[in-house]
This record gives C-alpha cells, structure tokens and sequence, in this order.
C-alpha cells in the first residue's frame, strides 16, 4: 500500500484482496457522464470540480509493451468523483501542467491499485510529488 507523505491519519485497508474476494463483490457498472479532458477550457473545468473533492478515484493507461526493453510515456489519467469520471488525453495536454495541483494536494485522497507504478511512470512526464495517495 502507498500513502504519501502527509501527516492526516489513513484508515487501515488490507494490502492485498484475493481473487475469491474480488469474485464475491458486486458487479458494478458506471453510468455517470465520462469527460474527455483535451483541451485548456476543459481541463480548467475538470481542475476546478477536482479541487473540491475529498476522495478521487486514480488509474494511469500507457500503450501496451510487446518487445523488451520498450517503453511508452502515460498517455491518459482516469479521475473518478463520485459524480462523473474526467479522462486527460496527455498527448493533448502540456504534460502535467493543471494536473499537479490536484496529484500534489493532500487533502484530496487519490484511491486506486497499483498506484506506485502509475506515479513513478508520471514523474517521467514531470516533476512533482505526490501527496494523498493510498
């Protein structure tokens, strides 16, 4: 489990979920409005709106690897509230330019799995820190 280096107190979740545990949870199929973030107007938007929330949902895409050796920078973040889901088309985007106030601020929790990686393959983009991760 990562959590940033913020002094607010982290509930306890287990670091691993068996598949029998995954298996037994309820299929859930969201059907809130979706945003493609591409452009300077609407990432202003989706950056407002994510500056008042508290939890957000996080998950990085990068281009499938088929070689070794091969890599590929992030191309899309997923923000997730509990209200609509934000997709930044990076390759659209000046890098994290707008993003890094919401990844930086510890007072907006970004939840997800396997969050280390995404984070690590961000900071290839850009530098920042980041803060509120669990």
């Amino acid at each position: 489990m990562m959590h940033s280096e913020d002094s607010s107190p982290s509930p306890k979740f287990p670091e691993r979920i068996s598949k029998d545990e995954i298996n037994a949870l309820p299929i859930f199929r969201y059907t809130g409005p979706v945003r493609l973030v591409r452009t300077e107007e609407a990432l202003e938007l989706a950056r407002q709106t994510l500056l008042q929330e508290e939890i957000i949902g996080f998950d990085t895409e990068t281009r499938p690897v088929f070689k070794r050796g091969e890599s590929y920078p992030t191309s899309l973040i997923q923000m997730a509230t509990a209200k609509e889901v934000f997709l930044f088309q990076l390759n659209e985007l000046d890098k994290l330019t707008g993003i890094k106030s919401i990844l930086s601020n510890p007072a907006i929790k970004k939840v997800g799995v396997a969050l280390r990686d995404d984070f690590v393959m961000l900071r290839e983009l850009e530098n920042f820190t980041e803060r509120g991760v669990v």
